[in-house]
């Protein structure tokens, strides 16, 4: 899985640069770190740094996927760098400088290019979880992308955001969650080329059991190279048990809004408190999300009903493809 630095124009829109807007590879925008004895602009780990660039893409898809901290983060330093040119870090009174150079040994920087390398750390620990406890010898992309951006968590900005994406990455929470949460995946390496898929086929059980706890569902789904529209359209619907429908991305204050049916968006709209337009992603009237690969589906604790929810990938468009589904929520903790 290939990472890249969201880019640091922010904070306008339409600013993430270059690479990052692929449809296949991971963007990472930065938060603020946790230094508030440091520097002003690291005191709020639940804060877009002001630089972070934002989404959308040309084509209007939700960029970046994840945010990590990328504000004043420490590391070791050149002395090949003149302190004048990049100041070193002080202990309580020192310079701390162990060959006595007068240059620092450590300094502090920010940027989406220190987010990026913390965000592929966490994904190395996605893949070392996949390789060394599942025995998958060589996960694909699709799936390690797919567990990152499941186990992210919102900051307070809600969905959908061109700020954070779909939340800071959270490894524990996209490998081995707390209980009452209970985690499930699969990774269809096939694909689908036509018809519905449903989850209960490859073993996976959405009967909830616990209403203590949101559920989230994510589908990511394997497009073609490069950014633009999407060449291979899948789309995630979720039933509950009293027949409530949801399709993946269609939110209404931060959570998913009841679709009763297809090509019916007129709900939709980005969180109030970051504007609330409305939006319809449904651009073909087809039902479903036409723009984006990734689609999730959040339904709040008190909107949770017990019993059997119906969960299944629909296919759109064009040939089978690799997809990702993950489920966290009150399922049967017996799995």
């Amino acid at each position: 899985q290939i990472l890249f630095a969201a880019g640091n124009s922010g904070p306008g829109a339409n600013t993430v640069s270059g690479y990052g807007n692929g449809k296949l590879v991971i963007s990472v925008g930065a938060t603020e770190n946790m230094r508030p004895i440091d520097f002003d602009a690291s005191d709020d780990y639940n804060q877009m740094v002001y630089f972070s660039s934002r989404g959308p893409t040309s084509y209007n898809s939700i960029k970046p996927d994840i945010v990590e901290t990328g504000s004043y983060i420490y590391s070791t330093k050149s002395d090949d760098v003149a302190e004048a040119d990049y100041p070193g870090l002080y202990n309580t009174l020192n310079l701390i400088d162990t060959d006595g150079d007068g240059i620092g040994d450590y300094g502090a920087m920010s940027g989406t290019s220190m987010a990026c390398p913390a965000a592929a750390g966490d994904m190395a620990l996605i893949r070392d979880y996949l390789v060394d406890i599942k025995g998958i010898a060589a996960p694909h992309s699709t799936l390690m992308k797919g567990l990152m951006i499941h186990g992210a968590e919102d900051m307070g900005l809600g969905y959908p955001s061109y700020d954070q994406g779909w939340g800071r990455v959270n490894v524990r929470d996209s490998i081995n969650t707390e209980f009452p949460h209970v985690l499930q995946w699969y990774a269809n390496a096939a694909g689908i080329g036509s018809g519905t898929y449903n989850v209960e086929t490859n073993g996976l059980d959405a009967w909830v059991i616990d209403r203590t706890v949101p559920l989230k569902f994510t589908l990511n789904h394997w497009d073609a190279v490069g950014s633009g529209a999407l060449t291979y359209d899948l789309d995630l619907v979720v039933t509950a048990p009293d027949g409530e429908r949801f399709e993946g991305n269609a939110f209404k204050e931060a959570w998913s809004t009841s679709i009763a049916a297809p090509a019916d968006w007129s709900k939709c709209a980005f969180p109030s408190w970051t504007g609330g337009a409305a939006y319809d992603w449904d651009t073909a009237d087809d039902g479903g999300d036409d723009i984006n690969n990734v689609e999730i589906v959040r339904i709040p604790a008190n909107r949770v009903r017990l019993g059997q929810y119906k969960v299944e990938v629909v296919w759109k468009s064009s040939t089978a493809r690799p997809f990702f589904i993950g489920m966290t929520g009150g399922f049967n903790a017996s799995l």
